[in-house]
């Protein structure tokens, strides 16, 4: 059963590799090192499926506008850290999240018995 990241989130990827990630709008992407290429969640325009293409450089960061799934393509290899959109409802969030998964280190597989 997939989960959801706990943040910050951190990863790396070697040159050539792709990552995808789904953000809520408002998060962080910020480049610790290396060069990679940062596609916004898809939208739609004049017809067509279009993502953003954000350069990022070791050092910077961008904050994404619309949530979805993220694409961050690695030119070299770089490390990254993804932090959750800042108010008072991503508090309240990360806290009932925190609460949920409280006592459980790792998620329990769905057995045939859930669906019956």
């Amino acid at each position: 059963m997939p989960t959801r990241p706990t943040f910050p989130l951190l990863f790396t990827l070697a040159a050539g590799q792709v990552g995808w990630q789904r953000l809520a709008a408002g998060s962080r992407i910020h480049l610790e090192r290396g060069q990679g290429l940062l596609h916004e969640p898809p939208q739609w325009l004049a017809g067509r499926v279009w993502q953003t293409p954000v350069p990022l450089q070791a050092g910077q960061s961008h904050r994404l506008a619309r949530g979805g799934w993220v694409r961050l393509d690695a030119r070299s290899a770089l490390a990254a850290r993804i932090e959750p959109p800042r108010g008072p409802l991503s508090y309240a969030r990360q806290a009932w999240e925190r609460t949920r998964t409280a006592g459980s280190a790792t998620s329990r597989p769905i057995t045939e018995r859930a669906y019956r």
